[in-house]
């Protein structure tokens, strides 16, 4: 990738921020830099260093939720895990790139894989999760209930006036994404 920073289209002075379209790490997808930090890669990074409390503490609440389900723990830790990431790199990187991949795996095209039976349960997982990484980015996660690491904060992230809704939101919008696939696993997937 060879860059000049010559170009208006991509050095944006006003944001602080460099964009690269044709960067060769994804067909279509943009990598967008901001040199004055950025909120969406500070919630990446506080999800990140909180991923083994959000991981556990969803396995745990799933279990209180759901009592009688038998189911293997150590695969759904890794699933919820491997979703977490997928956020977390959407987050970094802009787009829904990485959380489509994710969903795709729960997907035939017209009809639901790996969780079949366990819908309501897996939705569940990942609704917890998601909301965990929410209290994450703004270093609200509590004392564990299910779990005995201890949330890692970062107290030079400042949350913005807005309570870092922008942010929330994004990781709302690509929580459903997972959520929505397996809900309705024919319908087809956002781009």
């Amino acid at each position: 990738m060879n860059f000049d920073g010559s170009s208006s289209a991509i050095v944006d002075g006003t944001n602080d921020r460099i964009t690269i379209t044709n960067h060769g790490l994804v067909a279509d997808q943009l990598v967008t830099y901001f040199s004055g930090g950025d909120r969406f890669l500070d919630a990446r990074d506080l999800i990140v260093n909180n991923i083994d409390y959000i991981v556990e503490e969803t396995i745990g609440f799933l279990n209180v939720q759901y009592p009688t389900l038998t189911y293997d723990q150590a695969k759904c830790a890794r699933d919820t895990r491997l979703v977490i990431a997928a956020w977390t790199n959407d987050l970094k990187y802009g787009g829904n790139f990485f959380t489509v991949d994710a969903a795709k795996t729960y997907t035939t095209g017209t009809g639901i894989q790996h969780v079949g039976g366990e819908e309501a349960e897996t939705i569940y997982a990942f609704n917890k999760a998601r909301d965990l990484c929410l209290l994450a980015v703004t270093n609200d996660l509590p004392v564990g209930t299910y779990t005995n690491i201890v949330p890692q904060t970062d107290l030079s992230i400042t949350n913005d006036a807005g309570g870092c809704q922008d942010v929330k939101s994004a990781i709302t919008t690509l929580a459903g994404i997972v959520t929505n696939v397996i809900t309705t696993p024919s319908a087809p997937l956002p781009t």
